[in-house]
């Protein structure tokens, strides 16, 4: 999308968003990838939580050569805040805007933006855009490509969404403003951020899925989930991943109290129900017996989950 002078058109109602941290090896080509829009956002937003590798060099010196036309602006922590800290400087920055993420290792396809304000505008502003990806290593070569022939994403329904059966692509998201402006700060306690802002983002409205791959992702680098001794240990997984969505479901109950929606009860009732299962779950200091599983299931816990997750941990 270009205007007569061959120059990118600019999309006022459009912001991208880098997230950095200590990325100086990859993030020149992230922000190139940014730059090099088939239309440029209103802004393009560099957010560095205080890198200390030389991010900084590398930032201010590919924003030297950027074109005049995009307008760049470069936030930089004095010190490491975390990046829910980072995200709720969002919070009440922008009106009906279309906010598009990237991490400051990643590369957005060329067309990224456009695509994805294409589908905003067709499908009325939804409260949040979500498209697949490819896999590269730390070295940018292909790990795992997407095909147009996979599977499509379900609807996101809260049933699926609160049974973590509908897949987060936390990597490539693009968020209406009125995500972050309507339900404030995430709290400190939270780790699986993009989880948190895919609930809220549903209890606005419909999730769009775009079923093309508008950015590669990089893989098998920055901050492990697990440490290294445990991340083979299937019960250490299980139990640390319980521990996070109990965490989520407080989040979510709250931003559930805060959400313009008539169902509710219903969300409220998948959600309760779940949090049984996850409080049990993240009790476990061991693998459970038949016996366990007979007395979460008399006292309430949900049949299926449980099963499941006696089964796996019983190989």
């Amino acid at each position: 999308m270009t205007l007569s002078n061959g120059q990118p058109k600019v999309l006022d109602d459009v912001v991208f968003i880098c997230f950095v941290y200590n990325q100086k090896k990859f993030v020149r080509e992230a922000i190139d990838s940014a730059i090099n829009q088939t239309c440029y956002p209103s802004r393009l937003i560099i957010m560095d939580d205080a890198s200390s590798d030389g991010t900084q060099e590398v930032i201010e010196d590919v924003i030297k050569s950027a074109p005049s036309e995009l307008t760049i602006e470069y936030w930089r922590n004095d010190q490491n805040l975390g990046l829910n800290a980072q995200l709720n400087k969002l919070s009440g920055q922008f009106e009906n805007t279309l906010m598009v993420f990237q991490a400051g290792d990643d590369i957005s396809e060329p067309t990224r933006v456009e695509e994805t304000y294409a589908c905003w505008l067709a499908n009325d502003r939804p409260p949040l855009i979500v498209a697949r990806y490819d896999e590269i290593d730390e070295s940018g070569d292909m790990v795992s490509s997407f095909s147009a022939s996979a599977k499509p994403q379900k609807k996101y329904t809260f049933k699926r969404l609160v049974n973590r059966r509908a897949t987060i692509y936390g990597c490539c998201p693009a968020y209406h403003s009125q995500v972050f402006n309507h339900f404030g700060r995430i709290p400190s306690y939270i780790i699986n951020d993009d989880r948190v802002n895919t609930f809220r983002a549903l209890c606005l409205g419909n999730i769009c899925y775009l079923h093309t791959s508008l950015l590669k992702y990089r893989v098998g680098i920055g901050v492990s989930f697990y440490d290294d001794v445990a991340k083979d240990d299937q019960l250490y997984r299980l139990v640390t991943d319980a521990k996070r969505e109990v965490s989520d479901i407080k989040c979510h109950l709250s931003d559930l109290d805060a959400a313009p929606r008539k169902d509710k009860k219903y969300i409220s009732k998948l959600l309760m129900r779940r949090n049984r299962y996850v409080m049990w779950l993240s009790a476990l200091e061991q693998a459970p017996s038949f016996s366990d599983v007979l007395r979460a299931i008399l006292s309430g816990v949900p049949i299926k989950p449980v099963w499941k997750a006696y089964k796996k941990l019983r190989k």
